[in-house]
């Protein structure tokens, strides 16, 4: 096996499926990995739900901040439930150029910065096998990270 270079231990590790990066982001390869398995096993979320999947947590399927406690990482279950009752689910995302996409877009995770305002989320566009780990918020306004950690930690409860 030969070494790395420097930029390819940058890059994110390959996904079968299309990915969109927005911003200076910490190394996305675990998103994108995570992401990429729930768009393989999306008919879980659509027809067999009984799948061994469903009990299977997501690191990265999490609400974290450096101001807060971050929520607990969920199952595949747990948050394939938030999304069947309306959670996480956008109306858009952005492309490439930056131009705004009609959704839905299912979020995965999140994490910011209460103070500053700063954050990143991460998720998939299933009817596009698409995956966005962004900086821009998909809806207007800022990023919600106490009151999305608060709902995370609630399902993780079974709340």
């Amino acid at each position: 096996m030969s070494a790395m270079s420097p930029s390819e231990k940058n890059e994110p590790k390959s996904s079968p499926y299309r990915v969109i990066l927005h911003g200076r982001l910490s190394d996305p390869t675990q998103k994108i990995r995570e992401c990429s398995a729930i768009l393989d096993h999306w008919d879980v979320f659509t027809e067999n739900r009984e799948d061994r999947i469903l009990d299977e947590h997501l690191s990265t399927a999490m609400i974290g901040s450096a101001y807060t406690q971050s929520s607990p990482p969920l199952t595949v279950r747990q948050l394939f439930g938030l999304w069947r009752n309306g959670h996480g689910i956008h109306t858009r995302f952005y492309d490439e150029t930056g131009e705004p996409v009609p959704g839905p877009l299912y979020m995965v995770g999140m994490g910011g910065s209460v103070l500053s305002g700063a954050f990143v989320f991460w998720g998939v566009v299933p009817s596009q096998e698409l995956i966005v780990v962004s900086n821009i918020s998909p809806e207007p306004g800022r990023c919600k990270v106490p009151s999305n950690s608060i709902l995370y930690a609630k399902a993780a409860k079974g709340e």
